[in-house]
This record gives structure tokens, sequence and C-alpha cells, in this order.
């Protein structure tokens, strides 16, 4: 009588998990560049929004507003009334995302009527990939867009 044998043996389960090693090893660089995108991503997200709320402060208050950037101790910035400076909003940027561009220096100000005072835009990256965070000058207009490189 020929027995059969059911079940895995220790030899299959040792293989198996090899294979998953593998493919953990080999999947670490993509998840690692996907995360690093996607703080990136949220970054441009949360500024725009912000520079939205900044211009319907100036609008619903009837009166200027701006949004501060900070580099220094860590990426951050703040919605404040330009009359007195009171800060209405305080939020921080990733540590991973660098920002450069004209509003990292001089501040995004907004009228009562919601238009910018200048238009301007704050570049981020993460050393791979670069969005830029426009305000148009005339309309005051908030956009991200990918690019190559930022002014």
């Amino acid at each position: 009588a020929m027995r059969t044998q059911a079940g895995i043996g220790i030899i299959e389960i040792v293989f198996v998990i090899m294979l998953l090693g593998v493919l953990a090893v080999i999947s670490l660089p993509s998840l690692v560049s996907y995360q690093a995108n996607r703080d990136l991503r949220h970054a441009a997200r949360q500024l725009s929004g912000d520079l939205r709320l900044a211009q319907q402060f100036a609008v619903t208050q009837d009166e200027k507003f701006r949004l501060v950037y900070t580099a220094a101790p860590g990426s951050a910035y703040t919605i404040q009334k330009s009359s007195n400076g009171s800060v209405v909003r305080a939020a921080d940027l990733p540590p991973s995302v660098t920002v450069t561009g004209s509003f990292a220096g001089t501040p995004a100000e907004f009228a009562s009527t919601g238009a910018p005072a200048v238009g301007g835009e704050f570049c981020l990256t993460n050393g791979t990939l670069i969005l830029k965070v426009d305000v148009q000058a005339a309309t005051g207009r908030v956009q991200i867009s990918e690019v190559t490189a930022c002014p």
C-alpha cells in the first residue's frame, strides 16, 4: 500500500518565506519613493487650500490677510491678519519637503477683494518631484502644477 503525504513540509514553508523576503526587498525603494511623493502632494494641497482660506478671510472680514512662510526651525506657515499680525491659523509642512519660490521670502497677501497684492508661487520639492503652487496676479486663482524646474 502506497502512502500519500498530505499538507506542506518545512522546505515549502522556508521557500515561501524566502520568496516573500525577496519581494519585500525589491518593493521597499518604490514604497519609500511613493511615501515621499505622497507627502509632497499633501503639502502642496494643504498650502493651496490655506492660500484660498487666507483669500476667503480677506473677503469675509473685509481686510487684508497674509500667509507667511517660515523656513526655520521647521518648515511652517501662518495665516495672519495684516493689520495687527494676529495668527488665525498655523500649519507645519513635512520635513522631507523643501520650499522655495517668491512667497517663501515675501508673504502672500490678499486684499479685501480677494485679489493678491502680487502674484507669485511656492515651489515644493522632495528631491525627485517639483510641485508649483501658483497664485495668479490678476485673478488670485491658486493652482498646483507639476514642473521640471521652478523659478
